[in-house]
Parts: structure tokens; sequence; C-alpha cells
């Protein structure tokens, strides 16, 4: 007997509001989509093969960024016009996995980004050059960088994190369950 692969629809998710607060950006239904506020027309600004996820508005509100991916993880960072959905080329192809945000400068993105593997760290990447620079996080190793739910300030100058101690095979109360919430300058 041949199996056949279901793929459901769903509906919009990962809503980002526009910097001008006229917009609203989502993933909807595996492409990104965009829709005025008060309501309206949606707009799909993707067509590509797999989900496109985790959308971010540079600070002018002129471009989206987001990850497109076959598995709703581990994808390729992309950015394009708010406006049209074209296609906006980056120096360097990169892999990114969970959110990204812009940094106000509008030249910077912030997210899980690796040019191979699996991207553990969070970095910088530089949209005119290229270049990737990871965040120095230097009390946290691989264990605690994974379950890490990271935050930008708007001005751009600050990260903020929360993180647990625990460590594989610890959870018998040595270092506890509670959260850990860090700040560190963005740099970069």
């Amino acid at each position: 007997s041949e199996s056949l692969e279901v793929r459901r629809a769903f509906g919009g998710v990962q809503p980002r509001l526009s910097p001008d607060g006229e917009w609203i950006v989502v993933s909807w239904q595996g492409a990104i989509c965009r829709l005025p506020r008060p309501g309206g027309t949606l707009t799909r600004l993707t067509s590509a093969e797999g989900w496109d996820i985790a959308p971010a508005w540079s600070p002018d509100g002129g471009r989206i960024a987001f990850i497109n991916t076959f598995n709703f993880s581990l994808g390729r960072l992309r950015v394009i016009q708010a406006s049209d959905g074209s296609d906006v080329k980056l120096p360097a192809e990169v892999r990114a996995r969970g959110k990204i945000e812009f940094h106000s400068d509008g030249r910077r993105l912030l997210g899980l980004f690796s040019v191979s593997g699996q991207p553990e760290r969070l970095s910088w990447y530089d949209s005119n050059s290229g270049e990737l620079k990871p965040v120095a996080i230097d009390p946290l190793d691989s264990v605690h960088r994974a379950r890490m739910q990271w935050a930008l300030s708007n001005d751009g100058q600050w990260i903020a994190f929360t993180t647990y101690q625990d460590r594989p095979g610890e959870q018998d109360g040595n270092n506890g369950p509670q959260c850990e919430l860090w700040k560190v300058a963005a740099g970069g």
C-alpha cells in the first residue's frame, strides 16, 4: 500500500505589527502575507517551496526578513520588499532558526544563524557584507544557549534573555528549575 503525506493548511501565525502600526505581517499557510491593521485584503508576498516563517519588519517598514524552511524550524534567511514581496539580494546565504529581529540601524539582523550546520549561536548578520558575528554571552554554554529565549531592545542597545541553570542529568534540584534573566550589551 502506498502512503500519502498529508499536509495540513493552517491560518495566520507569528503576527508582527509594522513599525508605523499600519500593517500586520503573518506567516499564513506557509507564505508571508501582509494586511492593513484595520482589516482588508490579505496580500501574499511569497510563494517559494516550503514554509516561510518568523517574519520581522525592518525599522523603516520597507523590508521583511523571514526564514524559508522545509521543517518549520531550520531554514534559509530571506529578505523581501514589504510592498510587493520582491527579493532583496543578501551578500551571503545563511541558515537560521527561531525568531529574527532587525537592529534599529536597519542593516543588521539578530538571530540564531550559521553558515552551515545547526544554528546554535545568537549572532548578528550584516545584510551589507554578509558577515556573521556571534553575540558574546560569556556565562552560557551550548546547553543553555539552546534553551535561551531573547529580546532585542527597540534602540538595539541591549539583548535580554532567559535560560535555565539545569544541565542534562542534573534535574535533581541541584541548580533548580528557575529561570535566569540576563542582559548583555548588543554590541556588533
